[in-house]
This record gives structure tokens, C-alpha cells and sequence, in this order.
């Protein structure tokens, strides 16, 4: 998968997602951590990337304003006891949900 973690995503998910195989470009690489919601929306849809984010705002951009996206995740703010990977993390690893 090409995916777009947002600058509020732990390190350890994104390393996981690596190593997982996917295809992770983060908003810091790409000198957006400090960019607004909608511009790195629009920066995921441009780069044809799901937009990964532990920000609940997107949902209001995504559903409510009905902002065009290949998609966003939400996870959790709380790490799980899997060695600090984010549970929604650990279902795209293996391909579930």
C-alpha cells in the first residue's frame, strides 16, 4: 500500500508499516509536519496515498466537507502492548479490516 503518515503518527508504526513491506512516505519527509489538514489531504490524493493520522479532524474534512481523498486511517491515540504498535496498524499488516 502507498501511505502518507501524518506528523502525529508514532515512529514505531511507521517502521513497522516499513518493514511490512508497504510504501511509506511521511509528512515530515516530505517537509509537511507543519502543514494544514487540507493541504496534506490534498498532498495524499495528489500522490495517490492513503493518508494515515491519529487526528480525528480529517473525518470532519473527508465526511462533512466532503473533501476528495484515496483514503484515510485513523489510529488510536493509545499504543497496544504489541511492542507499541497501534492495533489498527497491526490489522493493515496483516490485511485485515
Amino acid at each position: 500500500m502507498r501511505l502518507l503518515p501524518d506528523q502525529d503518527v508514532y515512529r514505531v508504526t511507521i517502521d513497522q508499516l516499513k518493514e511490512w513491506g508497504h510504501d511509506v512516505v511521511t509528512a515530515k519527509e516530505l517537509g509537511m509536519q507543519r502543514a494544514a489538514d487540507e493541504d496534506l489531504l490534498k498532498k495524499a490524493r495528489e500522490l495517490d496515498r492513503l493518508l494515515i493520522t491519529r487526528d480525528k479532524d480529517f473525518g470532519t474534512l473527508v465526511f462533512l466537507k466532503k473533501e476528495l481523498s484515496p483514503g484515510v486511517i485513523r489510529v488510536f491515540n493509545t499504543l497496544s502492548a504489541f511492542g507499541g504498535i497501534s492495533a489498527s496498524s497491526l490489522s493493515l499488516g496483516r490485511g485485515e479490516g
